[in-house]
């Protein structure tokens, strides 16, 4: 488990062992695949930051997007804040 802050400040608890999941795994090559339509891309959006956040935090993410972005919440940038999470951008300290 490590305490993640995103370069735009998100703040969460992300365990490592989420990534660990071919359903999430699934996901993220449905998003890079270059061959993937945009609605693909989008669906498997959707579902990822749960699979990796749970329903609370992903709460908060979207929220936090929100307040950046007038009350809507990017795909790309979505897509950029979990990029950092499962990359180790931003700052992380280890539990």
């Amino acid at each position: 488990m490590r305490h993640i802050t995103t370069s735009t400040g998100f703040s969460a608890d992300f365990d490592e062992q989420n990534a660990n999941d071919m359903r999430v795994l699934r996901h993220i090559r449905a998003i890079v695949d270059p061959e993937a339509s945009p609605l693909q891309r989008t669906a498997a959006l959707v579902d990822l930051p749960v699979l990796l956040l749970g329903e609370k935090q992903t709460e908060a993410l979207y929220a936090h997007l929100g307040s950046l972005h007038g009350g809507r919440v990017p795909p790309a940038e979505l897509e950029r804040e979990l990029t950092e999470i499962l990359t180790g951008g931003g700052e992380a300290v280890k539990n």
